[in-house]
């Protein structure tokens, strides 16, 4: 029997989706791949990752060895760049392009090349020496391919450029600066390259190694893969067989656990899980077995119409099932004073079928746990420890073992149901315990189930009964009340004690109440026929004044009109001087905040003002600091002037010798006369600036105080506007009270209008319906009339 619902391969296939989840179909294809397979690709991966290793290498040494080239090369070129400078110090134009030929084919070593270009007297760049070196093999006058790294050069203003270019079919890293002459000028652009020759050679040289290595590893990682791929499948391999052995429903399949690796700890794992599989197996078949007995059970105690046919099916099935040598129904009064009522025995044994059993300990010490659905289970009465009246009370029917199960029916402990196994002590197996348990709860079911079927059915009877009586004392009722549908009112039903009696009193109370109603309105029908009569006349002349008022209210309405326009006009008035009033008020807070903004302006000048007072003070002040320097070197220049003069005396002493100290000396005598000169000039301007900056000082001085007097001034005017403002306000609000007062009066004048409308609209309606009430009072007339005919035909006497 196999209750596993999914074969492996399908909860593998799902597992391996819910893990992938959004993962690329790649990577899924992967992890869908058997084990070996995977194994197998073990060393591709390894090979592809060194050979990612390898290439990350070479371009890495690739491009160091062009950086040392490029260092190597500007190198060069700066050394050359100062040896030539060194030739060509205190040399001719015609002297250095020889210097330069020779310097070229003199520092060009193995694997490179040197080059340098000229300016013409055109401006034009033209090679003038070149030579390259390639494995002793010189050749001269090779000029590069285009002028690209010569332009670099030349913009570069006498740093030095770098490239890798072609010459002469051979790739070199070049590095090229221009040539300053002794003035400065660019006289032309100074080449030198080394080869990427030995570079390339190098790095083959590393490739090939590099492969040949790759190539050994790749053998050893294979082989060890395959190795590791044995370890690893053999094992999982194995535990899938048994697996798929343990799904095709052999559950005694075991994994053989040899290692406590991963895969050792997967199969004791697995082998814990078929335990657990196959426990449940068997209690999935007992519960099966046990569900099937509870079902045949039910099924045959459903159809028992009575208490006693459902305990007998209990207990001969419940003796069949747990195979008992005696079950029993113990019945409890309210009293728990027990009678068996009930039992199933083996012919060998004596029968307990209505023995009274009278245990007064039974209330005080087990009712209340039975109550809440204790069961007990006794496998050995005389190790159970129960006393002696218990025991006395077995030995008779020679009890051995117990199972005692309650039935409780409404939450009240009704009986027991007890299975008996007599000839030899029993332990009891918790699955048959959970069996009994649930007989007795079917029991207790099916038992309340007919009690209250009985309860239906002896309330069923009650009421046909009470409807059948029901229905005769109706219709006695109907009898007697007949009269009444023919106007007879003097009518009295006999009252019983019963249902319909109480709907006769009732009667009898509606028809006096309606012999006196009818009465009542026989009365009333006479009166109002007498008073319809009556009132006619009054509501003609009530109709009349009417009319009259509601012509004196439209007069008054005319009168009360006029009076509103005339409000009205005086509130429009009130309400263009508010108006003006409010310009009025804007045009003064308009003026006093630009008068404060005046104020601002003033105070903002007087505080420019008196920052630049004190700027042109400190002016003043430094101008003060430059004359004194003025003069320290007017000092200077004396001094020097005399130094001079001294110093042409003393070279006419040497003579010839000292002719030109002497020309030193006059020029330095002619300087100092002309800085004593610019001295003289600067103080004077100095001087000026002082007075001037004196002169700006007082006026800015006089020029605060007007500000101050202005700012003065303008507070003055300030409160002026202050006070006419407040002036405003209260006319403002004078009239902003006029206003309010006469649209108070304007709305009460519409009001008292409207009124008075509505005065006019009621009064044209109290003529109305005074019309029609009028009409009305006729038609009354002629109903009251009716219902005098109609009320005399009923007998209330």
């Amino acid at each position: 029997m196999n209750n596993l619902p999914e074969l492996p391969n399908q909860i593998q296939e799902r597992s391996s989706t819910n893990s992938l989840g959004a993962k690329s179909p790649l990577l899924s294809k992967l992890y869908d791949l058997p084990i070996s397979h995977k194994t197998s690709l073990i060393p591709w991966f390894s090979f592809a990752g060194l050979l990612v290793v390898l290439g990350a290498g070479g371009i890495i040494l690739s491009g160091s060895l062009k950086n040392q080239l490029f260092d190597r090369a500007e190198s060069r070129l700066n050394i050359k760049s100062q040896i030539i400078d060194i030739l060509l110090a205190d040399k001719s134009d015609l002297e250095k392009a020889s210097v330069l030929e020779q310097a070229i084919t003199a520092f060009t070593d193995n694997q490179s090349y040197s080059a340098i270009y000229l300016y013409q007297n055109d401006g034009e760049l033209v090679l003038a020496s070149s030579t390259e070196n390639i494995d002793g093999q010189v050749n001269s006058n090779i000029a590069l391919p285009n002028n690209e790294i010569i332009d670099l050069a030349v913009a570069s203003n006498g740093s030095t450029v770098e490239q890798i270019e072609q010459v002469n079919g051979i790739k070199y890293v070049l590095a090229a600066k221009t040539l300053l002459n002794d003035t400065g000028k660019p006289m032309g652009v100074l080449i030198h390259g080394s080869s990427l020759s030995p570079i390339n050679s190098l790095i083959k040289s590393s490739f090939l190694a590099q492969s040949l290595l790759s190539v050994v590893i790749l053998i050893s990682i294979i082989y060890l893969s395959k190795i590791l791929g044995i370890a690893i499948a053999e094992p999982i391999q194995t535990l899938q067989k048994v697996a798929q052995d343990f799904a095709d429903g052999n559950l005694k399949a075991r994994a053989v656990v040899r290692t406590s690796d991963e895969v050792g700890l997967l199969g004791t794992t697995f082998n814990i899980l078929a335990d657990s599989i196959e426990i449940n197996e068997s209690r999935l078949k007992q519960d099966a077995e046990r569900s099937r007995i509870l079902k045949e059970i039910a099924l045959e105690i459903s159809e028992a119409t009575d208490v006693s046919g459902i305990i007998q099916i209990v207990i001969e099935s419940s003796k069949n099932v747990l195979n008992a040598d005696r079950v029993i129904y113990h019945r409890f009064d309210d009293n728990f004073q027990g009678k068996i009522i009930a039992e199933a025995v083996d012919d060998k044994f004596p029968s307990a079928l209505n023995a009274e059993i009278d245990d007064p300990c039974f209330a005080e010490g087990y009712a209340e746990k039975y109550q809440q659905g204790a069961v007990k289970a006794i496998s050995n009465i005389y190790q159970a420890g129960l006393n002696e009246c218990h025991l006395k009370m077995l030995e008779p029917f020679e009890v051995i073992a117990s199972l005692i199960t309650p039935i409780v029916i409404n939450d009240k402990l009704t009986g027991l149901l007890i299975a008996h196994q007599c000839s030899e002590p029993r332990s009891w197996q918790q699955d048959e315990i959970d069996l009994f348990s649930q007989i007795a709860s079917q029991t207790s079911t099916a038992i309340e189930r007919v009690e209250l079927l009985e309860i239906q059915k002896q309330s069923e009877n009650k009421e046909r009964a009470a409807k059948e009586n029901l229905q005769r004392r109706a219709l006695e009722l109907l009898m007697e009340v007949d009269p009444v549908s023919r106007g007879d009112l003097t009518v009295q039903v006999k009252v019983k004690e019963d249902e319909i009696g109480t709907i006769g009193d009732s009667y009898n109370a509606t028809i006096e109440s309606l012999r006196k109603l009818v009465a009542q309105v026989q009365i009333s029908a006479f009166q109002v026929s007498s008073t319809t009569s009556d009132k006619d006349i009054s509501i003609q002349e009530l109709s009349t004044g009417a009319l009259a008022q509601t012509e004196e209210i439209n007069n008054a309405l005319i009168r009360i009109k006029g009076i509103t326009d005339s409000i009205q006009a005086v509130a429009s008035n009130a309400k263009s001087a508010e108006a003006a009033v409010l310009r009025a008020a804007e045009t003064v807070k308009a003026g006093d905040d630009a008068m404060t903004q005046t104020v601002e302006g003033f105070q903002e000048i007087r505080d420019t003002v008196a920052e630049t007072a004190k700027k042109v003070k400190r002016l003043g002040e430094s101008s003060q600091k430059i004359s004194k320097v003025v003069n320290v070197i007017s000092n200077f220049a004396d001094q020097t002037n005399l130094l001079a003069l001294n110093a042409s005396i003393e070279a006419a002493h040497a003579g010839e010798e000292g002719r030109g100290f002497a020309v030193v000396a006059d020029e330095v005598r002619s300087l100092a006369r002309q800085s004593a000169e610019a001295t003289a000039e600067i103080e004077a301007l100095v001087a000026e600036i002082q007075a001037e900056t004196n002169e700006v000082v007082a006026a800015m001085e006089s020029g605060t105080e007007q500000v101050v007097a202005g700012t003065k001034l303008v507070d003055r005017t300030r409160n002026s506007l202050i006070q006419i403002a407040d002036v405003s306000q209260e006319i403002n609000q004078l009239v902003g009270g006029i206003a309010i007062a006469t649209v108070e009066q304007s709305q009460n004048s519409e009001v008292v209008t409207q009124t008075m409308m509505q005065v006019a609209a009621i009064s044209n309606k109290t003529a109305t319906e005074a019309g029609e009430v009028s009409a009305s009072f006729k038609d009354l007339l002629i109903v009251a009339q009716e219902l005098q005919n109609s009320v005399a035909k009923f007998k209330v006497s």
